[in-house]
């Protein structure tokens, strides 16, 4: 997971390079975040599969953007641009210090 943030962190900082080389801080969702059930999700406790690593992803993308209420109102395929709110990010990172 800690990869997946730091990829999710180049790609919004506008830092990830693809084969074109652009570096687009466009993020194309595969399936609508709005559409996640949480309540599956919550229902393994102590383990997760490879799809939850998505919901995890989408969670952080909550914690670290100023416009992440447009998240979840995305449909399959639709475009997203992150703005970074380092705040946001920072509070995020204070909260799972006590872990």
């Amino acid at each position: 997971m800690c990869r997946n943030v730091e990829w999710m962190v180049c790609v919004v900082e506008g830092k990830a390079s693809y084969d074109r080389g652009d570096r687009s801080r466009e993020i194309r969702f595969t399936h609508p975040p709005g559409q996640l059930n949480i309540d599956d999700f919550n229902s393994r406790p102590g383990w997760y599969i490879e799809n939850d690593i998505y919901y995890l992803e989408v969670c952080v993308l909550n914690e670290m953007c100023s416009n992440r209420a447009e998240i979840f109102t995305k449909a399959e395929g639709e475009s997203f641009v992150c703005e970074f709110d380092a705040a946001l990010w920072a509070a995020a990172g204070k909260a799972l210090t006590w872990l």
